[in-house]
Formats: structure tokens, C-alpha cells, sequence
């Protein structure tokens, strides 16, 4: 019988699975049939070398390489320069985690005529791990020659998004693309190349065509959350960054860019109650602790802002902004020695941060020291600021302080420097609105129309003022309307409009436009508007509950406990 070709039969055992009993049957029965010697690639083997070999086979069949790997090399021993011998040798080798054996006998097996694309993977892997990018995928594209290979071409497109090679990597995928149109790896990947690319609309497009096919997709909703973050649509991003946690909700590096955007977006509950799960992950994250103090600083609830800054204090003492905050919450308790002290121990941290400088100019003016206050305000100019910025600032702090009389003093004062400074125009109509002078809160706001004809929150301002009132009623609707047809998804805006309704007796249409705002703005008036609409429903156990929630985010408003009053009295 003539010498017989082995290559093509074993590569068939192989796929087709058989085990190791018919296989070596197979070549027993070829022995006794007179076939002594065989070939491979027309290579005479010694009997002993082909049942090493084959049984290498066996054991990399299932998985049992290392094995695998004493019988390969008990062949090689008999025939050193097989390059098939070499080749399977090396596949074992680097399935077991041996990369720089495998690497050996991978450029063996080459060196000797093997055209296995999948030695160029072994040795392309051993480069990767060297940190020889460029060399890596030099050794993966002698590997193309096959592109129906899945995982080689996504390693490669890795590697060339590594090298900075976006290019040629977004044509490999394509192509893979092309074959895989459904894969939701080839879309997240094609997604953040586009996106590494500046093409961001191309971008967009792979990471929804990604969620089509799998609407829970978690890296997909990643991806488009940081898209958006990039082009600057904070909203959108947030929206995907919260679809994203809910995947994730762990992933405190997700939920930390939550917290920063709700921060950014002033929506003060939400970034509460982010950071709070956060902290219920990782109590040692200061930072967050720092924007949690903040939020409740911001929702007007001193009592915790002041505990986690208190808290704070000790565990990043050499922190300005903490020093800082500490101070204004002393200063709104009335305790100015403690106050100024803070003041003083923040700006001796950081003699840049004007804030403190503000505050001890409040403080002056409020003793009526007006030889410090004067060093305070010289100070400030100092710094580069302008005089009428330094009564606006000011001025807006001693706002929240609930200082009126005072705050108005200062906006005035900042209209002389600049009358067509916005910011104090606006400030006072919320100035003169709590001082009960609705003509001069309706001139500032009219007034700050006519310089900005594109300031929503002045048109809804005015015509929210009109509602609050009861007073021109059809004029505060073109005005509400006039600040949505600029900012459509604006909860405020919304809220004031269904606020509008509830005064026309329409509790239905006001039921629906504070519910669309409720989706917007998690805020104490929404709130206590819905209350009041479903205590005109009838429905009281609604209405309460919205109350409740009103007070719950603002826990000092009378109002609202009157409200909820009688509902206690009726149990």
C-alpha cells in the first residue's frame, strides 16, 4: 500500500469530535493492513511519532493540553522540524498559559511551512503581552487572511484603537459588520470608535442600533450616556447614565457622574439620594460626602448639611470649601464668632476663595463695622471683580438668608454700576415679590425682557407672578407659554403652567401638566401644587400624600403643615 496523506482524515476526527478509542483504532487497523510508515504533508513518520501525535490530539480535544503537550513534544522528539507537530505543540501550550514556550515552537512551527493563521495569533498575543502593540498587530493582520475569524478581528480593532490606528480599525468592523449584523459587540465597539473619532452621530447611531436589538444592553446605554455627555446634552446623558445604573447599580464611578450632573442641574433630592447610595457602598467617599452636604445645603436642610459637614471638618481638615460651608451654617444659626472663625480658617487655606471674603463682608455690614467692611470690599476688587458682581453676590446670598431689605440694597447698588446687569434685574422681582411690592417685582421682570427677549426664566417668572396673584390671568398664560416655546422640557415652566390651570378651576389639565413636571423637577412646590389639586378632586389621601412629600423636601415650610393639619384631625 502507497504511503498515505494523514493531513485531511485528522483534520475530519478532529471536527467531528470522535473520541480517542475510534481514532486510534483507526490508525491500529492501518498498521495491520501493512501501512508502517505514513505521511504528513509526504513526510515519512515512525509509527510511535503518529500515535504521540494522535494522541495529543485526543487530549487537546478535550481539553486536556497539558497532556496534550508531553505527547506532542514525545513526538517532535522523533521528528523535531514537523511543522504540524509544532504547530499543535504551540496551540496547547498557549491554551494552558505557557505564551513563551508557545511563542517558541509558533515560530518553529512558521519557520518550517505552517500557514496556520492562528500561529500569528499565538505569536500576535505574545507581543500584546510584551506591550508591542505595533508589533502585535502586524503578527494579527498575517492572521487576516481568514476575516470570518470573529475574535481576531475584534483583538485587532482593539489593538489599532490602542495604536491610535481609529481608521483602520472602524473599516475592520465594518466588514465584520457586514457578516455579524446583529452583534452587539461589533455595534458597542464600532460606537466608541466613532466616537473616539469625533463622528458622534455615527456613534449615536451603532449604540441605539445596539439597543434595538437588546434593549437592556448595558454597555450600549454607557456608551450613549458618555456621547451625550461629550456633546454637551447633559439631560440625555443623565437619562442614559441612569438607565445605565439600573444595570449597574454598584458601579459607584457611574453613580458618582450622576451625582456631578444632578449637582450641575440643580436637582438637589436627586443628587441627595445618589450619594447617599453611594456612601451605602463606600462610606469612606469624602467627596461624595462633600456633594451630599452640598445638596442638602441646597434643598435648605441646615440640619444635616451641617452634620456632614461638621463630620467633614474632621475628616479633610485642610479642606477650604468645607471650612467654608461650616461657616455659612453658623452664620444662619446665628453664631457669628463661630462663623467669622470659619471664615477666616478657610481663607487661610486658600486665600483665593473669594466666597469667604463675601460672607465676612455680610457679616460687617450686618454689625455695622463699616471699617471692616470696607477692607472686605477693597479686598474683593482686589481679586478682580467688579463692584457691581460684589453687590450682586453678595446681594443674593443675604436672599437666601431671607435678608431682603438688605439683598435689595445690594441689587440696587449693583444696577448703578451696570443697569443692564441681568442678574440683579431678576433678583429683585423675587426681592420685591417677597416684600409684597408686586409693581416694582413686575417692572424688574419686564425689564430684563426687554434686555434679553430670549430669558425664559423672565417670562415664566412674570407670568408666574400674575398666577401666584390671581391677576392677568390670560397675559400669564402667554407668558408661561412664550418661556416653554424656548425651554419645552422645563419642569418649573410646566409646573407654573398647570399652576395656571388649577387658578382657571381646570383640575384635570392641571392634574396632567404638574404630573409632566413632577417627571422633571423632584421640588417642594410641585409638590405641594399636586396636593392641592387632588384635594380639589376629592381625592384626599392623594393629596395628603403629595404634602407630605412637599414637606419631606422642605421640612421648614408652615404652609404645608397647616395643610396637612386638619388631615391629621380627620383620622
Amino acid at each position: 500500500m502507497e504511503n498515505i496523506n494523514f493531513e485531511k482524515r485528522i483534520l475530519i476526527f478532529r471536527k467531528k469530535g470522535y473520541g480517542y478509542p475510534i481514532f486510534f483504532l483507526f490508525i491500529i487497523l492501518l498498521s495491520a493492513f501493512g501501512c508502517t510508515k505514513v505521511t504528513i504533508k509526504k513526510k515519512q513518520l515512525s509509527d510511535s511519532a503518529l500515535q504521540h501525535y494522535t494522541l495529543g490530539l485526543y487530549y487537546q480535544q478535550n481539553d486536556e493540553d497539558s497532556l496534550a503537550v508531553e505527547e506532542f513534544k514525545q513526538a517532535l522528539f522523533e521528528d523535531p522540524e514537523n511543522s504540524e507537530f509544532l504547530s499543535e505543540l504551540a496551540f496547547s501550550l498557549s491554551k494552558i498559559g505557557n505564551y513563551e514556550e508557545a511563542e517558541k515552537y509558533a515560530e518553529a512551527a512558521v519557520k518550517h511551512g505552517a500557514a496556520d493563521a492562528n500561529l500569528y495569533v499565538i505569536l500576535g498575543n505574545r507581543e500584546k503581552e510584551r506591550g508591542e502593540m505595533k508589533r502585535a498587530v502586524s503578527l494579527y493582520k498575517k492572521a487576516l487572511n481568514d476575516t470570518t475569524n470573529y475574535l481576531l478581528v475584534i483583538n485587532l480593532a482593539q489593538l489599532m484603537r490602542d495604536l491610535n490606528m481609529i481608521d483602520d480599525a472602524i473599516e475592520l468592523l465594518k466588514k465584520l459588520k457586514g457578516r455579524y449584523p446583529f452583534d452587539l459587540r461589533i455595534h458597542t465597539q464600532l460606537g466608541d470608535l466613532y466616537g473616539r473619532a469625533e463622528k458622534f452621530d455615527l456613534a449615536t447611531l451603532e449604540f441605539k442600533e445596539a439597543l434595538f436589538i437588546d434593549s437592556l444592553y448595558y454597555p450600549a446605554m454607557l456608551g450613549l450616556g458618555i456621547i451625550y455627555e461629550i456633546k454637551g446634552d447633559v439631560d440625555n446623558s443623565l437619562l442614559f447614565y441612569k438607565k445605565a445604573s439600573l444595570l449597574n447599580p454598584n458601579s459607584i464611578k457611574l453613580l458618582k457622574r450622576i451625582v456631578e450632573f444632578n449637582l450641575i442641574k440643580g436637582k438637589w433630592v436627586e443628587a441627595r439620594d445618589y450619594a447617599l447610595t453611594i456612601l451605602d457602598i463606600s462610606p469612606t467617599e469624602n467627596t461624595v460626602r462633600k456633594q451630599l452636604a452640598y445638596a442638602f445645603y441646597r434643598m435648605g436642610d441646615s440640619e444635616n448639611s451641617f452634620e456632614h459637614y461638621l463630620l467633614l471638618s474632621g475628616l479633610l481638615p485642610n479642606d477650604a470649601s468645607v471650612h467654608h460651608f461650616l461657616g455659612r451654617l453658623y452664620n444662619e444659626k446665628k453664631e457669628i464668632e463661630k462663623a467669622e472663625e470659619e471664615f477666616n480658617f478657610s481663607l487661610k487655606l486658600n486665600p483665593d476663595f473669594t466666597p469667604n471674603l463675601e460672607y465676612l463682608y455680610i457679616i460687617s455690614i450686618k454689625n455695622e463695622n463699616e471699617e471692616k467692611a470696607a477692607r472686605f470690599f477693597e479686598e474683593l476688587k482686589k481679586k478682580g471683580i467688579k463692584e457691581e458682581n460684589i453687590f450682586f453676590s453678595v446681594g443674593t446670598n443675604l436672599y437666601r438668608e431671607r435678608e431682603y431689605l438688605m439683598a435689595k440694597s445690594l441689587f440696587l447698588k449693583s444696577l448703578a454700576k451696570n443697569p443692564e446687569f441681568p442678574g440683579p434685574w431678576y433678583s429683585l422681582g423675587f426681592v420685591y415679590d417677597k416684600l409684597g411690592d408686586l409693581d416694582s417685582a413686575e417692572y424688574s421682570y419686564r425689564k430684563l425682557i426687554e434686555l434679553d427677549s430670549m430669558n425664559a426664566d423672565a417670562f415664566n417668572a412674570l407670568g408666574y407672578l400674575y398666577v401666584e396673584n390671581n391677576m392677568k390671568l390670560e397675559e400669564a398664560k402667554r407668558l408661561i407659554t412664550h418661556a416653554l416655546l424656548i425651554d419645552s422640557l422645563n419642569g418649573y415652566y410646566i409646573d407654573s403652567l398647570g399652576w395656571l390651570y388649577f387658578k382657571l378651576k381646570n383640575y384635570e389639565k392641571a392634574k396632567e401638566l404638574l404630573l409632566k413636571a413632577k417627571e422633571r423637577v423632584k421640588d417642594p412646590v410641585i409638590y405641594e401644587h399636586l396636593g392641592d389639586v387632588y384635594e380639589k378632586l376629592g381625592d384626599k389621601e392623594r393629596a395628603r400624600e403629595k404634602w407630605q412629600r412637599a414637606l419631606e423636601l422642605d421640612p421648614e415650610n408652615e404652609e404645608i403643615k397647616k395643610k396637612l393639619e386638619p388631615q391629621k384631625n380627620t383620622e
